[in-house]
């Protein structure tokens, strides 16, 4: 993460590795717990790093649930995944009518946070979120808003956020439909949305807390969805997004 001064906190392996090797410390490793003065803290974040070798049809077996948060940030920067439960799950690169829905839905969402002073975060897509807290599931949602600001660090998100957006695609659509939907009830979002840009429409999930059911509604791109987070104050006109896009 840049931290706004130039400086990466998180480097990544390939980073770090070009750094040793322009810095002269390709050769070798030290031992973090003995490290002498004027050492580069860039030894101690190489000596954590993990390689990562399985190949790509290894990696993308949906068959396999072995794998963990540690190997998922273990991946190189240009390889966009997501593990749920154990497994990895390519994310193809998003079409120009998906990213400005997600961007008009952003605008919305925040606006009504600034103009009511709120503390709840939007956050779109590349944020992770280690839904169950656990070491099995790192999820990118395509929105979140997080009004709980324990559950945010400058990282990532943990546990379950209030909301979340998934705006669909070809490649995602079976997943965040059915897989990503149980994930999100069962963590305890609040609320899920599912935006459909072929059929145009919204299916708006909403978990009741006190009984754990779940209500859905079905919203096509000519309605006022509102937002059951907010008590409905919040409302995203869909008629103004498909003339957007």
């Amino acid at each position: 993460m840049n931290n706004g001064a130039g400086a990466t906190r998180s480097p990544r392996r390939r980073t770090v590795t070009a750094l040793e090797k322009v810095l002269g410390y390709d050769s070798y490793y030290r031992n973090a717990d003995s490290k002498d003065e004027g050492e580069s803290d860039l030894c101690m974040v190489r000596e954590a790093a993990a390689d990562y070798n399985l190949s790509e049809k290894d990696l993308f077996d949906e068959n396999d649930h072995s794998h963990t948060v540690e190997e998922y940030l273990s991946l190189p920067d240009n390889l966009r995944v997501e593990l749920i439960d154990g497994t990895f799950y390519r994310m193809h690169a998003p079409s120009y009518e998906h990213q400005e829905i997600i961007a008009c839905i952003a605008i919305e969402l925040r606006n009504f946070v600034r103009n009511n002073k709120g503390e709840c975060k939007v956050i779109i897509s590349p944020f992770d979120i280690q839904l169950d807290e656990d070491d099995k599931t790192m999820v990118q949602p395509d929105i979140v808003v997080i009004c709980k600001r324990e559950h945010l660090d400058r990282k990532r998100g943990y546990g379950a956020p209030d909301m979340v957006v998934e705006v669909l695609s070809p490649s995602t659509a079976k997943k965040d439909s059915d897989l990503k939907l149980r994930k999100y009830m069962k963590a305890g979002v609040r609320e899920y949305w599912i935006v459909d840009p072929d059929k145009k429409q919204v299916i708006v999930y909403v978990l009741n807390e006190e009984d754990g059911i779940v209500f859905p509604s079905v919203y096509d791109f000519n309605d006022i969805v509102p937002v059951a987070i907010w008590d409905g104050r919040c409302k995203v006109d869909f008629s103004g997004i498909d003339t957007e896009i």
